[in-house]
């Protein structure tokens, strides 16, 4: 394994692993202490929360150590033109999401029966995926041209990650 490589996973999947079994230990001691102060909805939102906060920080330091792992060569999508800020929409739509339905369940839920509270929590994820199938589709016939030439790239890259793995 390189050891940039070994490096970076060598804090990064017991930092994963700690933070998972936290957010494990954190949900059964809410729901043994503390769940019986707040209403269904708020206990949904509040878990929401908590696994949005894990998605946060394990994201950060995955998604660093990743980028770092990239060949110049898979660097070249980048290139594209829009292909940058529709990946930090991909990122950000759900996130906002999130916040939304956490929001409304702390908030709004007990004012609706559970059956409106679905429908909300399935439109809300409807239109983000509408507006991302949007994105990337619109895209994607728009530049099919541009991702077959990648195709060559990745090929590339698969090869070269396997020669570091067998070194």
């Amino acid at each position: 394994m390189d050891d940039d490589m070994s490096i970076g996973l060598r804090w990064r999947i017991p930092f994963s692993i700690i933070f998972g079994v936290g957010l494990l230990i954190f949900i059964l001691a809410w729901l043994a202490f503390y769940a019986g102060d707040y209403s269904g909805y708020q206990n949904i939102a509040i878990l929401l929360g908590s696994i949005l906060l894990i998605f946060v920080l394990l994201g950060g330091i995955w998604v660093r150590w990743s980028l770092k792992m990239i060949p110049k060569e898979g660097w070249e999508i980048m290139r594209i033109a829009g292909f940058r800020w529709r990946i930090a929409i991909s990122i950000l739509l759900p996130f906002i999401g999130m916040i939304f339905l956490i929001f409304w369940f702390y908030s709004y839920a007990e004012l609706y029966n559970i059956y409106q509270n679905i429908a909300i929590f399935i439109i809300i994820w409807l239109i983000f995926g509408g507006i991302l199938g949007g994105l990337w589709a619109q895209y994607s016939m728009k530049h099919k041209q541009d991702f077959d030439a990648m195709k060559d790239i990745g090929e590339e890259s698969e090869k070269h990650f396997k020669e570091k793995e067998k070194k």
